[in-house]
């Protein structure tokens, strides 16, 4: 077994470089400041904004996790984000599933 390179670490430092920059930080999206009350300019507000939507140690109980996963945001009038986007790979699944999982911790 291989040991994971850092930027796989599920830090939220790894969270936010790896998958809400990259992803959900567009300029119409949460990068140009607070839409629905997430701010990912920066990040310490981008984890200001997302711990108040994480339980941690708990994915599923996690607005921010079962908004970004397709097979849990089945509820009526869950979106899952990033809207309008293609859905996120499952390897930033698994790292952002990873990070709550592990506390949800900045």
């Amino acid at each position: 077994v291989e040991a994971a390179t850092d930027d796989e670490e599920p830090t939220f430092h790894n969270v936010y470089a790896r998958v809400l920059v990259p992803r959900c930080s567009g300029a119409t999206c949460h990068g140009s400041g607070p839409i629905a009350n997430l701010d990912f300019t920066s990040e310490q507000r981008a984890y200001e904004t997302v711990s108040t939507r994480t339980v941690p140690g708990n994915p599923a109980a996690s607005q921010l996790y079962v908004r970004i996963d397709p097979a849990l945001c089945i509820a009526p009038g869950c979106v899952t984000m990033p809207l309008g986007r293609s859905p996120l790979p499952d390897d930033k699944l698994a790292l952002v599933r990873a990070w709550i999982e592990m506390g949800a911790q900045r």
